[in-house]
């Protein structure tokens, strides 16, 4: 197997912005957990929104990272936003470029925790 291409500093810096965007979700309650992560996969992978960039557009790079450092400072990391609506066109989009099984991941956890959670009251949300 060939060695994997090692980062760009560019690079690196969004993967950091979308594992704290990660982190943050894990904050938010349960419930509410799948349409924060959908919306955040749908930031980082729609063609329109930085999906798709091209390794040496740099200018695009840089307002993709100031745009997704506001976006988490803002709607993400604030103890007040609890809950996001996701517009049906995300959701329409993100089944396209193949995230359907998110849905149903999601869909599967929160309904295994929850019969969890009625029968044993020591178990630990995933």
């Amino acid at each position: 197997m060939p060695p994997a291409k090692k980062l760009t500093q560019a690079q690196k810096e969004i993967l950091a912005l979308y594992r704290r965007g990660l982190r943050i979700i894990k904050t938010k309650e349960q419930e509410h957990r799948r349409d924060f992560t959908i919306y955040l996969r749908y930031f980082f992978k729609h063609p329109s929104w930085g999906g798709g960039l091209k390794r040496r557009d740099f200018a695009q790079i840089e307002y993709m990272h100031r745009k997704t450092s506001r976006l988490l400072d803002t709607t993400f990391e604030p103890k007040s936003v609890k809950h996001i609506n996701l517009p049906k066109d995300i959701e329409k989009d993100m089944q396209e470029l193949g995230q359907a099984h998110w849905r149903r991941a999601f869909r599967d956890a929160s309904s295994s925790s929850s019969s969890t959670a009625t029968t044993s009251s020591s178990s630990i949300p995933p």
